[in-house]
């Protein structure tokens, strides 16, 4: 999980995922090749820092404002 949370993080900061689009679960799992139990973990991370908000359905918008909580080094 840490793989695919990383890709989708770094993907999110370069604008691969436009703000405010729609992220779903099964759009991610496609696009990196891998299962949705992973996505929605990476998801879950993403959103506690910043980089997504979830709602009630299984789907994730990349947040409009700020770049969330990236390490700057």
């Amino acid at each position: 999980m840490p793989a695919i949370c990383a890709v989708i993080r770094a993907d999110t900061v370069c604008a691969a995922h436009a703000p405010g689009s729609r992220l779903t679960e099964e759009l991610l799992a496609r696009c990196y090749g891998v299962s949705w139990a992973p996505v929605r973990e990476a998801l879950r991370l993403l959103e506690s820092e910043g980089f997504v908000a979830t709602h009630s359905n299984p789907q994730a918008r990349r947040r409009t404002g700020g770049q969330g909580r990236a390490q700057r080094g």
